[in-house]
């Protein structure tokens, strides 16, 4: 679990190297943004996904929650 944006950015990045996708499950996202509910934990995972040139898309997982999964902007354009 990452509890800052910079080490999340870098590990999304490096994941993105490798995979079309990168998954990111709801107890980090509770560690970067706390105490939002989903909807503002999302639009600000949003914020965050634009300045690093990533799509951002959500699903409820079961007891997972709230899964943000991270792809690069022209690899979303192409799909």
């Amino acid at each position: 679990m990452y509890s800052s944006l910079a080490h999340l950015s870098s590990a999304i990045r490096t994941s993105l190297n490798r995979a079309a996708v990168c998954r990111i499950y709801k107890d980090t996202l509770d560690a970067c943004w706390p105490n939002l509910s989903d909807q503002a934990q999302a639009d600000r995972v949003e914020k965050f996904a634009g300045q690093y040139h990533w799509t951002v898309s959500f699903r409820q997982i079961g007891s997972l929650g709230l899964v943000a999964e991270f792809q690069k902007a022209d690899v979303a354009a192409e799909a």
